[in-house]
């Protein structure tokens, strides 16, 4: 009976004790709370903040700066290469010119060497009017030859050298019995150079060799 009587006031007292206790306290879990809500602090969604970042102004600017400089030197270089494209063009055609015209003169040095040679051939009945013209031609020939001189126009001997394509044009091919086969017989028209270049190939006649030498090949053929 005792027993009873204790076993009901325990259960009045656990009554009155979950009537005083609040919801709240009531719905804390029993056990290891402190996994529990590491567990749901680890299970919810994490918010992830971006903070936006504000370019330096002043490496902005340093890299337009550098961008410049590079878009500067490109045309500076671009300009120097035109220019010197220019002038190389500009020289080109200046040469070219002065070629067309020193070959022109060339004729007229032609006719003042040839009317030279003709006064020497004169009888001498007029001798005193032909010195006299010849010493006025030699004038004029010695100034043309001042000019010429002075843009390196020089000739050059072809007489009795080997015939050579790069210096000399062949209209004729002649009997020689001076000159072996192959070589300049006959000058018709000097060469000149200019420089180191060829302004006017020497006209030339190339010996076919001696007659004697041709004759007595075909007799022993």
């Amino acid at each position: 009976m005792v027993r009873q009587d204790k076993q009901g006031d325990d259960s009045t007292r656990i009554r009155k004790e979950e009537e005083t206790t609040s919801p709240e306290a009531r719905s804390i879990p029993i056990g290891d709370g402190e996994k529990e809500a590491k567990a749901a602090s680890s299970s919810a969604p994490e918010i992830v903040t971006e903070t936006a970042v504000t370019p330096d102004p002043l490496q902005v600017l340093e890299a337009k700066v550098a961008e410049l400089e590079d878009l500067r030197l490109r045309a500076l270089a671009d300009l120097d290469n035109y220019r010197k494209r220019m002038t190389r063009q500009f020289d080109e055609v200046v040469r070219s010119a002065n070629d067309r015209i020193l070959a022109e003169l060339l004729d007229v040095a032609d006719n003042f060497e040839r009317a030279i040679a003709h006064t020497n051939d004169q009888n001498e009945v007029d001798a005193a009017r032909l010195a006299a013209l010849k010493q006025g031609t030699e004038l004029i020939y010695g100034q043309l030859r001042g000019l010429l001189n002075r843009y390196e126009v020089k000739p050059f001997e072809s007489l009795g050298h080997p015939f050579d394509p790069r210096y000399h044009d062949a209209l004729a091919h002649i009997d020689s019995p001076e000159y072996d086969e192959g070589m300049v017989a006959a000058e018709i028209n000097r060469g000149y150079m200019i420089g180191e270049r060829v302004l006017r190939h020497a006209r030339v006649a190339v010996s076919k060799g001696p007659v004697e030498k041709a004759d007595s090949e075909g007799e022993t053929k």
